[in-house]
């Protein structure tokens, strides 16, 4: 009698265990399917033009400001109308002397509007000032800066951390946001606006 549940308990057991292969591979054969639809949101624009090291020029909406960006490599798309340009180095002017250079990863740039993002790490620099921020817009109306995330400023022995900015071009009057914190010296003071 032991032996016969020993050998049915056995068949139960090789039964159930080839139900599981046979389950298995259906599951992986099921697995396998032809590549599925594109998505065509999903799919990479084509650029309508490519440049490599090139460079473009910006004016600001009265035209006392120039922008002169230097690029890595530079793409147009058309539909929607955008210019990407990677690996950004610039020289900003205002009424024909230079007040700035900046080193931005990737600049977006709306042709149409004439709106400018750039996204970092960024790194402004004057005579007297560094500029640390993770992301930049610059306002063309009004000719501001406009930066936020990770800021740094450095300048004659102090250093400012913040969460955001607005500058004028020269970074002569800048206005630091959020949590806002000083060191100068060794000594820190906190300033949260």
């Amino acid at each position: 009698m032991d032996k016969k549940i020993i050998i049915l308990v056995v068949i139960v057991v090789a039964v159930g265990a080839a139900a599981l292969l046979i389950d298995n591979s259906a599951e992986e054969e099921t697995r396998i399917t032809p590549e599925p639809a594109r998505d065509e949101t999903r799919e990479e624009r084509m650029a309508e033009v490519e440049l490599e090291d090139a460079a473009i020029t910006l004016y600001s909406e009265d035209e006392t400001t120039k922008w002169e960006l230097g690029a890595k490599s530079i793409q147009q798309f058309m539909e929607p109308e955008q210019v990407v340009l990677d690996e950004v180095e610039a020289k900003i002017s205002q009424d024909g002397v230079e007040q700035t250079s900046l080193k931005a990863a990737r600049a977006d740039l709306d042709p149409k509007t004439g709106h400018l993002s750039l996204t970092g790490p960024i790194t402004i620099e004057s005579e007297d000032k560094l500029l640390q921020a993770d992301s930049l817009n610059w306002n063309q109306v009004r000719n501001e800066l406009i930066g936020q995330g990770n800021v740094l400023l450095k300048q004659s022995g102090m250093e400012i951390t913040g969460e955001q900015f607005v500058s004028q071009i020269d970074l002569r009057r800048l206005r630091l946001s959020g949590q806002v914190e000083a060191i100068t010296q060794g000594k820190v003071g906190e300033i949260n606006e």
